[in-house]
């Protein structure tokens, strides 16, 4: 999914080169596994790995993408590749590192929006005893 999301994102023609969005998806699909066997490690309960997929694959197609960033024409009317792992040509040496400066800002502020409204949801549920409770784990609840 990562590699899907960066991939399309940077570049439409994977038709033509597919190995960028390789590369991004198996570095994703590592990454939920590790993450995934991590969650266990640490008992945090995510019946569905939610964490892995949405969390910590999307941040990685985020982080991904300025590395291989999408062809554009130079003044000659050349194609080049403005990516950091693709090449730096003239014209474009610093859109690859500026693309990524600014998805990691975005990667922060989104998580702290995201914060911002789940951590008081998440308060108000355990205060109101609405979420799950594992002292008296019945059978067929995921154990970790």
């Amino acid at each position: 999914s990562s590699g899907i999301n960066a991939e399309y994102g940077v570049k439409q023609t994977t038709e033509e080169d597919p190995d960028e969005g390789m590369i991004i998806g198996s570095v994703g699909g590592a990454l939920v596994l590790i993450a995934s066997k991590l969650l266990h490690k640490l008992k945090i309960d995510d019946v569905v790995d939610a964490i892995p997929v949405h969390l910590v694959c999307g941040t990685w197609s985020a982080l991904s993408a300025p590395f291989f960033l999408d062809t554009v024409r130079d003044k000659n009317g050349q194609l080049v590749s403005c990516g950091i792992f693709t090449g730096i040509s003239e014209g474009c040496s610093d859109k690859g590192w500026m693309q990524l400066l600014s998805n990691i800002l975005v990667i922060i502020l989104t998580y702290f929006y995201i914060s911002a409204i789940m951590v008081p949801v998440c308060f108000g549920l355990r205060h109101f005893k609405m979420l799950r409770d594992f002292k008296g784990r019945k059978r067929g609840m995921r154990s970790v």
